[in-house]
């Protein structure tokens, strides 16, 4: 069973933990790839200016990057799911978005999604242009 990018987007990733285990064969195993957490690039920031000024309603958190941060909490973790980890690491990735990559990531993302969804139409309409602008 792999958990591919998942636990940092629940608000309880020990649960998920605990469900891997208790559905998984005997003698089967568990990946997950995760990250621990991140530095928000400055088109972040932009987004999230830009949809405060156009007074798009913020939505709740959805995901919990605790016990994610080091090898020893991860390795905790996977221990107190019942899981036997045999082997943790931490790699350091960095990418970089174009503007257009970032726009389309964001734009598509459930809660931003569901952000652009709480506004009227002709408001709507202003987000690609204010966003872009300042990107």
């Amino acid at each position: 069973m792999l958990l591919a990018y998942v636990l940092f987007h629940l608000l309880d990733p020990l649960a998920a933990l605990h469900e891997a285990a208790r559905v998984l064969r005997g003698g089967g195993r568990v990946g997950t790839v995760t990250w621990a957490s991140e530095t928000p690039p400055l088109a972040s920031k932009v987004w999230d200016e830009t949809l405060n000024a156009l007074r798009v309603p913020s939505l709740p958190t959805l995901g919990n990057h605790d016990g994610l941060e080091s090898t020893d909490a991860i390795a905790a973790l996977l221990d107190t799911a019942g899981l036997r980890p045999v082997d943790v690491w931490i790699y350091d990735l960095e990418h970089t978005f174009t503007s257009e990559d970032f726009w389309n990531m964001r734009k598509e993302s459930a809660i931003n999604r569901a952000r652009l969804a709480a506004l009227d139409a002709s408001t709507r309409a202003q987000v690609p242009a204010k966003v872009r602008r300042r990107l």
